[in-house]
């Protein structure tokens, strides 16, 4: 008998979960504000408030179900934020759907297209700002860096001096110079 293995409960995960329901919430509620003008009628925060708990389970549903709370977010890359944009349309058309079926209180129709597109911009952030601390922030440290010249190696320059930076000060200290550009 085969087992699924579903999300396991981290300290990690469940904080990208709280994390994430937090910004789903935000990003519909930041699309309200922009559709009125900040004077947002009595009769749609009720809807919001309402819908609220169906699109955070929606979006998260979906978010676990394309495995995003396994993925090591210091690699974060276009293939995370593509598939932050699928899971985040799924679960949009999912609520939808449920909305109109159901005949829920609805919200205006661009309240749904700017909240999906406020929903990656700020889940996609949340991912892709650990990349960039860890980048920019944690990497650097307080002993002197040796350079190393790599010549003519093409590609595999590249990417060699990729992995000797993302690692600076782990290995070795070592740091790749400046990329040269070829004179024809």
């Amino acid at each position: 008998m085969t087992t699924i293995k579903f999300l396991k409960p981290t300290l990690r995960s469940i904080a990208l979960l709280i994390i994430d329901a937090i910004l789903i919430n935000l990003a519909i509620y930041i699309a309200l504000l922009f559709r009125f003008d900040a004077h947002i009628p009595a009769e749609y925060v009720h809807a919001f408030i309402t819908l609220s708990p169906l699109f955070t389970l929606s979006a998260l549903a979906f978010l676990i179900g394309m495995n995003l709370y396994r993925r090591i977010w210091e690699y974060a890359s276009i293939g995370e934020m593509l598939a932050i944009i699928r899971a985040t349309t799924a679960s949009i058309a999912v609520a939808l759907f449920i909305i109109y079926l159901f005949r829920l209180h609805t919200l205006p129709r661009t309240v749904y297209i700017s909240g999906w597109v406020m929903i990656n911009v700020l889940i996609g952030a949340s991912r892709i700002s650990w990349r960039l601390l860890k980048d920019k922030c944690l990497i650097h440290t307080k002993n002197q860096a040796s350079y190393t010249l790599i010549v003519g190696a093409g590609d595999a320059g590249a990417i060699l001096a990729r992995e000797i930076q993302s690692n600076a000060g782990k290995t070795s200290r070592r740091s790749p110079v400046q990329q040269c550009h070829r004179y024809s």
